[in-house]
């Protein structure tokens, strides 16, 4: 019987370590997923509440898109922009309405170099570059973006027979002026001396980039005719309004259909889900790895409940002599409790060594800031430690619980 029970217990112990490797690289994985997608979700919830220099609600857009063959040769802003934005803008519940030519946070917009006249040229191999847009008076009121000093884009002013002029962000002049320099009045880039008449608060153009781009706003009403296939065929027009934005769309096809019959009316689209958009893959991303791991987590804490009271019902005989011997049963549920700790520590541990290890292989979706991110991950750990003690509570109680004489005659 000695031998045989010998034999049994070394079976058993291999048979105990191999599974306590499994639920050790559970643990492992599960950490790993648990961290990606943590910290996904702290990336996204970022993204969501990031300072985009304007309030997307009761804002909302319909592209505009004038065919080359019907207004070939024609006069766009005086036989199409104007019209629409007078009609627009008398439509009960818009407070404002303005044209430009590519939306913040859908895309960043056509960019150019810039050179201050009288500042030093930029290195060799370096460009100095700044986002161009096309845009009316009237965007900016729309957006909320106000002026910082100077004056804003005038149509009555800034015509064709004026001086090109053009109103510039903050980002602009922190990027390409020193600090306390005035920029109004400077004249940009030798050929055309454009000249800065204002400087607006920076809204961000790309929600993904750290901060506002540079940008300069010129008016519509400087484009010359001869330019306006190329340069204002295709624009985006936003209104806000102090009442639901999907309440004005039937106006808004109204005074579409008043001003040009055979222009398509495109779905107009709230600012608000625009934002959603531009986070589609990152929601992806975060559904994606946020599945793996509660899987990962689910399949460590069953491993480990199967485990565990697996080992119990073998160890009952065992458990029955040592509490016959005097053992206590907090000493006997403080022995199973030790043994999950261990894995526990042992798989969060690799869990973390193999995290750091791949972290270039997960940049391509997350970037982990040692220093930024230490306390997210550290209560992602002791939160599956946490989930790994509770998982051991029911057997640990059971293993506790045995009677010595039940046990005793066990076999």
């Amino acid at each position: 019987l000695a031998i045989k029970s010998g034999e049994r217990s070394g079976s058993s112990r291999g048979q105990q370590r191999l599974r306590a490797s499994f639920i050790i690289t559970q643990v492992a994985l599960a950490l790993v997923l648990l961290v990606v997608s943590g910290l996904l979700l702290r990336a996204l919830a970022g993204l969501r509440n990031a300072d985009l220099g304007f309030n997307p609600d009761h804002l909302q857009t319909t592209e505009i898109y004038l065919s080359p063959g019907t207004y070939q040769g024609r006069n766009l802003l005086a036989d199409f922009y104007r019209p629409i934005l007078e009609r627009v803008q008398a439509i009960p519940g818009i407070k404002a309405a303005g044209l430009i030519q590519m939306l913040p946070i859908q895309a960043t917009g056509w960019n150019g170099g810039v050179g201050i006249v009288g500042h030093p040229p930029a290195p060799a191999n370096q460009e100095r570059l700044a986002e161009i847009r096309v845009t009316t008076p009237g965007y900016f009121k729309a957006f909320g973006i106000s002026l910082v000093r100077g004056r804003m884009l005038d149509e009555t002013i800034d015509t064709l027979t004026s001086p090109r002029v053009t109103v510039v962000n903050e980002a602009f002049v922190k990027k390409f002026f020193d600090k306390g320099e005035d920029p109004i009045g400077k004249h940009i880039n030798d050929d055309d001396k454009t000249t800065i008449v204002g400087v607006v608060r920076s809204v961000r153009q790309d929600i993904f980039s750290g901060m506002p781009l540079p940008e300069m706003d010129t008016s519509i009403s400087q484009i010359p005719v001869a330019q306006m296939p190329v340069n204002i065929s295709h624009m985006q027009l936003v209104v806000s309004t102090s009442v639901e934005p999907e309440s004005i769309v039937p106006s808004l096809r109204h005074a579409f259909h008043e001003v040009d019959p055979g222009l398509p009316f495109r779905q107009p689209e709230t600012m608000r889900n625009i934002v959603a958009d531009a986070l589609i893959f990152q929601r992806l991303e975060n559904w994606l790895f946020g599945t793996f791991a509660s899987l990962a987590v689910l399949l460590a804490i069953v491993g480990l409940y199967g485990l565990i009271s697996h080992e119990v019902e073998l160890s009952t005989h065992d458990i029955g002599i040592r509490l016959a011997l005097g053992a206590t049963r907090m000493r006997v549920l403080a022995g199973v409790y030790r043994r999950v700790g261990v894995m526990l520590l042992i798989g969060v541990a690799i869990g973390l060594l193999v995290t750091a290890a791949v972290q270039k292989l997960l940049a391509a979706v997350l970037i982990i800031h040692a220093n930024r991110d230490a306390p997210v991950v550290v209560a992602l750990a002791a939160g599956l430690i946490f989930a790994g003690l509770l998982a051991a509570l029911i057997p640990a109680r059971r293993a506790a619980k045995v009677d010595p004489m039940v046990a005793l005659r066990y076999e």
